[in-house]
């Protein structure tokens, strides 16, 4: 189990959908990109999933 974020500090998920697609689409460099820019803002960010869904292997 993670543990909780500090005070003070924000958490943000974003929707995980197109980031677990096998054919990669404009929606996935973005979502990647924004949860990036989140994290250098101090956010804490997650991704969320449908249930039973996988994560798409990284090449």
């Amino acid at each position: 189990m993670r543990a909780a974020a500090p005070p003070g500090r924000p958490r943000v998920f974003l929707d995980g959908y197109n980031l677990a697609l096998d054919q990669g689409t404009g929606v996935a460099t973005y979502a990647r990109n924004l949860s990036f820019a989140f994290g250098r803002l101090g956010f804490e960010t997650g991704c969320s999933t449908a249930p039973g869904r996988r994560r798409a292997a990284t090449r």
